[in-house]
């Protein structure tokens, strides 16, 4: 480079006055949120609300519904708006009774009006980039449903009575609409967010948003119930041949169902959730006309057939086949076939 030739440096300085901008450079966080033990408790419940969330919508929506496992990170709302893929439909919550602080669910605009395009009647194939009033209450009612069924979660896991406020719906595009609310852009969330399939129409990435307050009541509520369990034998035994693992009943008298050890450290927080199961006879679609046509002895066909096996879901994963059986005048399921323990504890986490 020639002697009388300035380098983009030095332009930048003389125009700066030949010092650095006074404008002050973001601040990285420096303290640390939450440890990775509490990272870790928090994912394993996010699964369980995640999965009751995915439940409520594959049950508005009469479609299946699933997710992948969700991924915990900190961050700021700022930071969360600069990886958004604008705009965003909004739903807030407070917790107003057995848990303090703030919950978001955020799906972007284009996604949303999938949902609210089924919701009305459609096939989903209408995307749209701005939703109508009757389109943003359509979908609204889906992710208050959703909302509310993680609060449920909340509440089963923590054991007390979990309140949440009307909720509250929003677009954001901008950071100014993040800011123009009850938020800063510097204030920081838990961030649950995960992939989620609506039967080969919609592949998403949504997000739920908790206040560090509220994820640091949960996590404490549920370590602590993990502490006062009764204590086990730890010690190692010294013969040749190592003993069997211990297990834990899940459910069932007359037959028991056992999970080994060696499952995830921290899934016996966990293990009194309570979740959806569901048997499916069969499916399938029928036009707005052929439902108004319905009437006492209108027969519906099915796509499944009288000598199949019926599908058994717990929150919308296929866990085990069975068959109908009569216990004490009411119907029940006789288990089939049915996944290992591990696998089915893959599935729904």
């Amino acid at each position: 480079m020639s002697e009388g030739t300035l380098t983009q440096e030095q332009i930048d300085a003389l125009l700066n006055g030949g010092m650095k901008s006074s404008e002050p450079e973001p601040e990285e966080v420096s303290h640390v949120v939450l440890s990775d033990d509490e990272k870790d408790v928090i994912g394993e419940a996010g699964n369980i609300f995640i999965s009751t969330s995915a439940t409520s919508l594959s049950k508005i929506l009469n479609k299946r519904v699933q997710i992948t496992t969700p991924v915990v990170s900190v961050s700021n709302l700022k930071k969360i708006h600069a990886g958004m893929q604008i705009p965003y439909v909004v739903l807030k919550v407070r917790f107003e009774r057995g848990i303090v602080g703030t919950n978001l669910l955020l799906i972007k605009t284009e996604d949303a009006s999938v949902i609210a395009d089924i919701m009305m009647g459609g096939q989903g194939t209408n995307k749209k980039q701005e939703l109508s009033e009757i389109e943003l209450s359509a979908v609204s009612e889906a992710m208050n449903q959703m909302i509310g069924s993680a609060a449920t979660s909340i509440a089963q896991m923590m054991s007390r009575v979990v309140d949440i406020s009307a909720p509250e719906v929003e677009v954001w595009s901008t950071l100014s609409d993040i800011e123009s609310g009850d938020f800063s852009g510097n204030q920081e969330f838990v961030k649950i967010g995960f992939v989620m399939s609506i039967e080969g129409l919609l592949e998403t990435s949504i997000m739920q948003l908790y206040s560090i307050e509220t994820v640091k009541e949960i996590v404490e509520v549920l370590t602590n119930g993990l502490n006062n369990t009764s204590p086990q034998v730890s010690a190692k035994s010294e013969q040749t041949e190592s003993p069997e693992p211990q297990k834990e009943s899940l459910v069932g008298e007359t037959e028991r169902v056992y999970i080994d050890r060696e499952l995830p450290e921290n899934m016996d927080l966990l293990l009194d959730v309570q979740l959806d199961l569901s048997v499916v006879f069969g499916k399938t679609r029928k036009t707005i006309s052929d439902i108004l046509k319905f009437g006492t002895g209108t027969v519906v066909e099915l796509d499944g057939y009288v000598d199949e096996p019926l599908e058994i879901y717990v929150n919308n994963k296929l866990i085990a086949y069975g068959e109908v059986v009569v216990v004490e005048e009411k119907y029940g399921i006789r288990v089939t076939d049915i996944v290992t323990p591990q696998s089915r504890l893959a599935t729904l986490m």
